[in-house]
């Protein structure tokens, strides 16, 4: 390796996880401060919630959804967002009703909401079975209309 590449790391070294938390909280203020000159920028917002996602700051994280939900009531990924930060709270409930409005407002992502982590506990739990009604619903809907909705991330 040439002395201009970035040094690597071995993974269980912890190094590697206290540089990712460093470039997340570096991006974080950066946001921050982009965010304060323009408050009502919709990108900077979801960077910003996403960072916080990742450093764990879940507080911050549902407030930022719940301003994107508030101000973006029929944007079903602003909607799955809020539903996963419920989730990892342990607000089942809030998070169920959530999901339920994103697929209505045309959430199509099954899989990935299979496989999401920040879902786990949801879809361990008995309230997960209305989603699971709702996304089969949706897919005989799709099938029907002979129409493949977009997914959304």
């Amino acid at each position: 390796p040439s002395r201009h590449d970035p040094p690597s790391f071995p993974e269980s070294s912890g190094l590697t996880d206290g540089l990712d938390r460093s470039r997340l909280m570096f991006q974080r203020g950066i946001l921050e401060r982009l965010l304060h000159r323009e408050p009502d920028n919709v990108d900077y917002l979801v960077a910003l919630g996403q960072s916080c996602a990742q450093l764990g700051e879940h507080d911050t994280g549902l407030r930022i959804d719940r301003r994107l939900v508030k101000e973006h009531p029929d944007n079903p990924t602003f909607r799955y967002n809020l539903a996963c930060t419920l989730a990892l709270i342990g607000d089942l409930n809030g998070s169920c009703g959530e999901l339920l409005a994103a697929i209505k407002l045309g959430y199509r992502d099954f899989a990935h909401l299979l496989a999401d982590e920040d879902l786990k506990e949801l879809r361990a739990d008995a309230r997960f079975g209305l989603v699971a009604d709702r996304m089969a619903a949706a897919q005989d809907e799709g099938s029907a209309t002979g129409s493949q909705p977009a997914a959304e991330t």
